[in-house]
């Protein structure tokens, strides 16, 4: 599970800071619900 996440991490962080924002506020937004 966690070496699933380090990936998922990995991906994003391939894409440029505006995205990386918007995809780290819509994890945000699936964690809290």
């Amino acid at each position: 599970m966690a070496s699933q996440m380090i990936r998922e991490w990995a991906g994003i962080n391939q894409f440029p800071t505006a995205t990386q924002d918007k995809l780290l506020g819509l994890l945000g937004r699936l964690k809290q619900e």
